[in-house]
């Protein structure tokens, strides 16, 4: 069993290596940007000591329902009930309930987990396709340094969530349509449908990452 074990780590480790040469630099240390950025987010929530009030306190306890009620069997409550705000935050915060137990950083660094790699890629994408790897870079690096972003992410809010989802758009757009990047982000279509993806206000369907 040792002597396998011994064989299989050299075996893994090469493959990771292949894997990771395959990577370009900027991606890397995007992902890299990303640990960081959670592992600040783990250190301030073992500092914070505010009670959460507002927005925050309001998806907290949404939060803890939707997790009562997946524990009791009703599945289907955080799609039929209405509270203003569309479901999928608060179904991720009670997941980091089951796990953590009741507390807002359970919820938190749910949507901290979920939500901080899905905008940091978005921007990266959306960068590289529009001007390369390091244009990638400098946009998730200012994503993720946008004071905004970095005092809501220590919060329960949603509106990280929202902006994740919607920096993917150029990338989406891009793959539905067979035209360089620096025409699509031109085309009166594209043009159309972010004007109306922005002038209505079907949060639903931004958070569910439904735009085409």
């Amino acid at each position: 069993m040792r002597e396998q074990l011994g064989v299989s780590i050299p075996r893994l480790q090469a493959r990771l290596r292949e894997r990771l040469a395959g990577v370009q630099p900027e991606a890397q240390l995007t992902a890299l940007m990303v640990i960081a950025f959670l592992g600040v987010t783990v250190w301030w929530l073992t500092q914070e000591t505010r009670v959460p009030d507002f927005d925050s306190a309001t998806h907290t306890f949404a939060s803890f329902a939707v997790r009562d009620e997946i524990v009791n069997g009703k599945w289907t409550t955080p799609f039929t009930e209405f509270n203003t705000y569309p479901p999928l935050g608060h179904l991720i915060g009670a997941f980091g309930v089951l796990i953590g137990g009741y507390s807002t950083g359970s919820v938190i660094l749910a949507l901290n987990l979920v939500f901080v790699p899905l905008l940091a890629a978005g921007c990266y994408g959306a960068g590289r396709l529009v001007a390369g790897p390091r244009a990638g870079l400098f946009a998730a690096v200012f994503a993720l340094g946008t004071p905004m972003i970095v005092s809501e992410a220590h919060e329960a809010y949603l509106d990280p969530a929202q902006a994740a989802f919607v920096a993917r758009f150029p990338i989406r757009a891009s793959m539905s349509s067979p035209q360089p990047m620096n025409t699509v982000r031109k085309s009166p279509i594209v043009q159309r449908r972010r004007l109306i993806e922005t002038l209505r206000k079907s949060r639903n369907k931004i958070l569910a990452g439904t735009i085409d």
